[in-house]
């Protein structure tokens, strides 16, 4: 049993805790009493959903050293996080967090307090009778097979409710333990503990399938963003987003790493071209499996990032960000192609390129918005002979904001020697 770690013995004593239990009450109690059971139960889970919101401020004033858990994020935010929708955002997970150890605490409670008073008070007043004619020596028939089958059902709502939430925490956590921050794991899980055993496992993918609706109800909140919109938020995206982060920054740092290597006159060489293409390809897989609620949570920081920057020395970003822009319609795999092509270019004697080579180019600028408006408004020069004349033309239009991408991804296009 050691082999499969202390979660997933947790996990698999408290279900079949939860349903034996079950089981033996339904058949000590009868068909009438398990239902009155079941329906407190019940009324416990809502009220804990329903509930578990209204205590996050009073948690987050408990003192901690002097200091309560809303002055600790204050501070913390105070040295990382210049935009006020990126501070709100922090805000609204760590509520999201808070929230959830509400909801078990609130549950837990309820259940304790409705076992000791609420149900014998309850029994009393709906079932008094029945004891009465126990008493007098008439018998009343209990229906305990009923009764065990509600019990049954009973022990699996409990099962279900304390463990979907907290399967839906370990597999995020587990996902968390795979970022790593200059070379450390971000998150360290002692291997005793079990974490990546219990994920592989049948049962928690049997959790994971029947409780993730569940999990994302539980954990899902609401911020403001630089636009003052009320957003949602839910803590699944969030880990989603920080994990294809790191993963991107990897990529990114290997592309850093390969552009190092182009030789002094600048041309990079096809073979560091192929390596940077597959790198933005791996780029666009990475975007492709990110949810759509993860997807709108980047595109969000994105223009709340850009805004952070405006006004420095680096040019508005915002500026160039289409008012649709999704971080999914970039088109990172295009890129590669592009610069595979002009590398394949550059190693030819005549330098040349031909109609299909020019394609792949503008391809990329076509399926590129942002870096078609970073191109058109920071134009410096062509890569085919025209006269002075045409290029100052095509200079002009290019930086005419006006004009649509793909009217500028044309006009490049003439340069390109389409």
């Amino acid at each position: 049993m050691e082999s499969l770690g202390y979660i997933s013995i947790g996990v698999l004593g408290f279900t079949g805790l939860c349903l034996v239990l079950g089981i033996i009450l339904g058949i000590i109690r009868g068909a009438k009493r398990s239902v009155l059971r079941f329906v407190i139960v019940l009324a416990c889970v809502v009220a804990a959903f329903l509930l578990r919101n209204t205590f996050v401020e009073t948690v987050k004033g408990i003192e901690i050293q002097g200091k309560t858990i809303t002055m600790l994020i204050e501070e913390a935010l105070a040295s990382g996080a210049e935009q006020e929708s990126i501070k709100n955002l922090v805000t609204a997970l760590v509520n999201i967090i808070i929230s959830l150890g509400c909801y078990f605490v609130i549950f837990f409670g309820l259940q304790l307090v409705t076992w000791m008073i609420i149900f014998p008070l309850f029994k009393l007043i709906f079932f008094g009778s029945d004891r009465k004619l126990k008493d007098s020596g008439i018998r009343v028939r209990q229906h305990r097979f009923i009764g065990m089958i509600i019990g049954l059902i009973q022990g699996a709502l409990v099962a279900f409710v304390v463990l979907a939430p907290l399967n839906g925490l370990l597999v995020k956590t587990y996902d968390l333990s795979k970022v790593e921050v200059n070379g450390q794991q971000a998150v360290k899980i002692p291997e005793n503990v079990g974490l990546d055993k219990y994920v592989e496992s049948p049962y928690c993918k049997i959790y994971s399938a029947a409780g993730n609706w569940y999990f994302e109800m539980l954990s899902t909140g609401s911020y403001q963003n630089s636009a003052n919109e009320q957003k949602a938020i839910s803590l699944s995206a969030a880990v989603d987003v920080v994990v294809t982060g790191s993963k991107f920054a990897a990529e990114v740092t290997l592309i850093t790493e390969k552009m190092s290597e182009v030789s002094s006159n600048g041309e990079i060489t096809v073979e560091i071209a192929n390596q940077v293409r597959d790198s933005l390809k791996e780029m666009d897989t990475l975007v492709e499996n990110l949810s759509d609620s993860a997807t709108e949570l980047i595109d969000g920081l994105i223009k709340d990032l850009a805004q952070v920057v405006s006004g420095s020395d680096v040019q508005d970003i915002a500026e160039y960000l289409p008012e649709d822009f999704s971080f999914s319609d970039v088109d990172f795999g295009s890129i590669g192609d592009a610069i595979v092509v002009i590398a394949e270019v550059n190693t030819e004697e005549s330098k040349t390129i031909n109609s299909e080579n020019a394609k792949v180019i503008v391809d990329a600028f076509i399926n590129n918005e942002v870096i078609v408006n970073v191109i058109g408004d920071n134009f410096n020069g062509g890569l085919v002979n025209v006269s002075e004349t045409e290029e100052a033309e095509i200079r002009n239009a290019i930086n005419t904001s006006e004009i649509t991408a793909e009217q500028k991804a044309k006009l490049l296009s003439v340069l390109l020697g389409e």
